[in-house]
């Protein structure tokens, strides 16, 4: 009883910590100090800015623009406006979207906020103005423009600044980042630029990220870490946006090796480029979180005597928004080897006690794998049932991504209760059975043929395998953190930056593990210290599939397999035998049928295609 009780925990402490740690902070009011950020200010002029849609080259444009100037002057900027050509593939987007005659040309608004010393490099505050033809643009971007002017404001009640900060709000973002394109090929105060803080959303709540920086950032993100009181960053998600075909007005200043941080939120998704991003429907909390990390990210440059230098790229991440830990990518072997030595040492000791033979040690190695081609398989079947006939609508999937994550959540701990309640061999037949109905239903609902067939052999092959050598609470548990270290160093050799996904948990596994086996004779406090490392360690990686699933779930619903075997690590030795095979596997398909009643529930939504803008 003592186990499911820990198990039982351990999952519920893990949704917990994770759900807290992605809520934004409480917006402060409009009496907080005036050195500090405060929503309530800034919503003052989201409430202005975000009246009706403003698309570049409409009579709305034009008077959010006249505000604009008159705020930024108010503040005491030096405001100077950019007319800039439109490109014709900007051109016909607009004569698309407005009922008004299209326009030929943006203009972006460029202020100035003197500092000391005129000769050093400046910072610079970007956003844009501009919105898609149907939307407000409360959050995408009036959320990111009131941002930089109550960030001005406190910057400048807090007194003087080593070097100027400038402010460029772009044009006809929205139709191809062309006003911070004209900007930073064109105007001569581009080539005083140091540093760039550009503010984005996409979405209309959850907590701002830090998603992206300029290529060598370690220094950069020291400054970071030393400056920023409510961290949200990780060095996976700058790898991962690399790797998308993704852009933003910092796009132009990157590609030009121009440093910079990127600062998003992107949860409420379903409210992006709708009718609906309203300031009612603006979520206050993340609207303070942005403000709170573009004012300290930019009070630290402004007044810093020197910009940091380009040196080489950090692993980095912050733990809950509490701090953030950045290291060299090469002490990413130094924690690999460290896991290694811990998970050694571990398995050294239960040999010793006779409780881990050779054959346990290979199903678990098996066992891992099976875990990551079972998720996957179900979770690619599981999203094309969600799926609504005929070419998905990408506005749709976003306004569904809430609902796709829960069903993903569930179908992983299905997936994770099967395997840990297996019974032992015999029946085969029956054990590869799932792997070939879900196949035909895949195939059935129109899934990729080759990966799902792909998924579906391995699945079918290795479930049998695994339940023959009975890997156990040891065999599994070892076995899952050799496949963990053998992908982390993978990943380590080719991409160390985002390495620290499978290092960190793994190390946290070998930790527990080492100090299990130190504990053997103290079955309360071994219980304890199990339970503890898989709650945080599961928070720590639902923090972080959060985050993914909102970038790129909904379109890679297999990526979530990897999260399930980092949480299988941590949740194994609970888990693993926790109660009768008949009463888990039971479970396990209440799982699974809730998650398909999930997926039934985004196919028949009857709201489907009602927010679509633009495609």
């Amino acid at each position: 009883m003592g186990k499911v009780i820990a198990a039982i925990a351990s999952i519920a402490g893990a949704l917990l910590i994770a759900f807290l740690a992605a809520r934004p902070p409480a917006p402060l009011p409009a009496d907080a100090p005036a050195e500090a950020f405060s929503a309530a200010r800034a919503m003052v002029d989201v409430e202005e800015i975000a009246r009706a849609p403003h698309p570049t080259g409409s009579l709305e444009n034009t008077r959010v623009r006249a505000y604009l100037a008159e705020r930024m002057t108010g503040l005491g900027l030096e405001v100077r406006v950019q007319a800039f050509a439109l490109p014709e593939r900007s051109r016909n987007i607009l004569a698309k979207w407005s009922k008004e005659p299209s326009a030929d040309q943006g203009i972006n608004l460029i202020g100035l906020l003197p500092g000391r010393d005129r000769t050093q490099p400046a910072v610079l505050l970007m956003a844009h103005h501009d919105t898609v033809w149907d939307s407000p643009g409360a959050a995408d971007d009036t959320a990111g423009v009131a941002t930089i002017l109550e960030t001005l404001r406190a910057i400048k009640a807090g007194g003087a600044r080593e070097r100027d900060v400038m402010v460029l709000l772009s044009d006809a973002e929205e139709v191809g980042l062309d006003g911070a394109e004209a900007f930073f090929r064109d105007h001569p105060m581009a080539k005083r630029v140091g540093v760039v803080v550009n503010l984005e959303t996409r979405g209309g709540g959850g907590r701002a990220s830090m998603f992206e920086t300029g290529a060598g950032n370690a220094a950069m993100m020291d400054l970071y870490a030393k400056a920023v009181r409510q961290p949200a960053t990780n060095s996976l998600s700058v790898l991962i946006y690399e790797l998308m075909p993704n852009g933003t007005d910092y796009t132009n200043a990157k590609k030009r090796d121009v440093p910079g941080f990127n600062i998003a939120f992107i949860g409420d998704p379903g409210l992006y480029h709708s009718p609906l991003s309203t300031p009612a429907n603006l979520d206050k909390g993340s609207l303070q979180h942005m403000g709170s990390q573009a004012l300290d990210l930019t009070r630290a440059l402004a007044t810093a005597p020197a910009l940091p230098p380009k040196t080489a790229d950090a692993t980095f991440g912050d733990l809950f928004g509490l701090v953030v830990i950045s290291y060299p990518p090469m002490a990413g072997w130094i924690i690999l080897a460290l896991s290694a030595g811990l998970l050694t040492f571990a398995g050294w000791k239960v040999r010793q006690a006779g409780v881990l033979p050779w054959t346990s040690l290979a199903g678990g190695v098996l066992l891992a794998i099976a875990l990551i081609a079972n998720a996957a398989l179900l979770l690619t079947v599981i999203n094309q049932l969600s799926l609504a006939p005929g070419k998905p609508n990408y506005y749709d999937r976003l306004a569904a991504i809430p609902h796709l994550e829960l069903q993903a959540g569930l179908i992983g701990l299905a997936v994770l209760l099967a395997a840990a309640v297996q019974p032992g061999p015999g029946r085969w037949w029956l054990q590869l059975a799932p792997a070939v109905v879900f196949a035909v239903a895949g195939l059935a609902l129109g899934a990729a043929p080759v990966p799902l067939l792909v998924m579906a052999a391995l699945a079918a092959l290795l479930t049998p395998a695994v339940a023959a050598l009975k890997p156990g609470t040891w065999g599994g548990w070892l076995g899952l953190s050799i496949v963990v270290l053998i992908l982390g160093g993978v990943i380590q050799a080719i991409y160390p930056t985002g390495a620290a996904l499978f290092a960190w948990p793994l190390l946290l596994a070998g930790i527990v593990a080492a100090g299990a086996t130190l504990m053997s004779r103290h079955w309360a406090l071994g219980l304890t210290l199990l339970g503890t490392g898989a709650a945080v360690g599961c928070a720590y990686l639902l923090g972080i599939a959060h985050l993914a699933f909102l970038g790129v779930g909904a379109d890679m619903p297999a990526a979530s397999a990897l999260f399930v075997l980092l949480c299988g690590l941590l949740l194994w030795p609970l888990v693993q035998g926790v109660v009768r095979p008949s009463w888990g596997l039971a479970l396990c398909a209440a799982l699974l049928i809730a998650a398909g009643g999930v997926a039934l529930s985004v196919r028949l939504d009857p709201l489907a295609e009602s927010v679509a803008t633009y495609s």
